[in-house]
Order: C-alpha cells, then structure tokens, then sequence
C-alpha cells in the first residue's frame, strides 16, 4: 500500500513540475513575443466573441449588479466582486457525486461523464478509487465565473466578458485538473440572463 502510495504522489509531482518547467521555458526565451505567438486564429476569435457581449448601458454599477444577480441565482458564491475595477469572481463548490451546474447544465472536464466541451490542464491522475485515505482520488470540483467589464472606445456602452471554469480536486487538496468550459450555450444563457436582470430593473 505505501508503494503505491509513493508511486500516485511521485507522479503528480512529476506532472506538476513538467508543467511549470514547460512555463518557465516559454516565458525565458524572450523578453519580446513573436508576433505568430499573439496573432488571433480563427478558434481564438470565435472564443472570445462567444464569451463577450457588448451591453449599451450607461453605468458600469448596474451591469455589475445585474451580472452578481444572476451568479447568485444560480447558487455561485461571490468570492470577489470590485465594481470600480469591473469584476466579479464566484464559486460553486460540490462533492465529486453532486456536479456542479449552472443554468441547469452540468459543468464538466476531462473525466468519466464529461458532458461539456472544453480543454484543460491535468496536474495529476484522474483517479477515484473510493473513500481510502492511502490512494488518491478526485474529492471536489469546484465550478468557477469569472466576470470583466470594461468601456469601449467608440461605443456608448461596456462590453462583458465571461470565463467559466472546472477545477477537481484530490482527497489530499492537490489540484488535479482546470478546465475552460467551451459551451456556447453557457455563455449565451448568462447573456440572455444578464439582459433581462437589467430590463427587470429599468422595469420594477
């Protein structure tokens, strides 16, 4: 039992330095990024048009507002939320047997019943083995919004951007996977919502 042990720990820990060795050797060949490195491709452009939505509202505060409304319908915690700066980070944390959800959609990764496309970053094995405490094994997930506003230039109006997330965590709190949830219909039900909290409270 303790080689095994061993073995699961060894290799998460290998993973892990894997990938920040990958990092730092990314970021320490050049203090100046190519130009290749930054150019929009056409996944990234569609990306980011699918999780932006331009709203033509005067104050910045009543969009934060309306978007905290919204997250906290869908029972996400608000971990952070900073009006003057324009953004909001929330939570919805689950045992590995309650998904997470939001809008009625299961939020989720890699694993065994994935139903949400996405990609994400493996820090170590996908395991669930039971309840022991000598193997690792997938404990939590943790689901995850991330919400930026910000003014654009030649528009009267603030343009909202959205990130959702999936992190799973093993029994021994080590980060096991961070996923980017891809699913249009996501982000389109937020807007949708987001819409009509604002109409709802220009219309009481």
């Amino acid at each position: 039992m303790l080689s095994m042990q061993k073995y699961f720990k060894t290799k998460s820990y290998f993973g892990v330095s894997i990938f920040f060795l990958f990092l730092l050797s990314g970021c320490g060949l050049s203090s100046t990024p190519k130009l290749d490195t930054v150019t929009m491709t056409p996944e990234r452009l569609a990306r980011q048009s699918m999780q932006t939505r331009f709203f033509e509202i005067d104050q910045p505060d009543t969009l934060i507002r309306a978007a905290m409304n919204v997250i906290q319908d869908q029972h996400y915690t608000i971990r952070e939320a900073n009006a003057q700066a324009g953004m909001i980070f929330a939570d919805q944390t689950n045992e590995l047997g309650a998904p997470v959800r939001l809008f009625g959609f299961p939020i989720a990764g890699g694993g065994i019943g994935s139903s949400s496309t996405g990609f994400g970053v493996s820090f170590g094995p996908f395991l669930s083995f039971g309840d022991s405490p000598d193997i690792p094994y997938v404990q939590r997930q943790i689901g995850s919004i991330s919400v930026v506003i910000y003014p654009v230039a030649d528009k009267k109006g603030y343009e909202m951007h959205v990130s959702v997330e999936l992190r799973s965590f093993l029994n021994t709190g080590m980060l096991n996977e961070v996923w980017l949830i891809k699913d249009a219909t996501i982000y389109q039900k937020f807007f949708e919502s987001v819409s009509k909290a604002l109409y709802l409270e220009d219309h009481p």
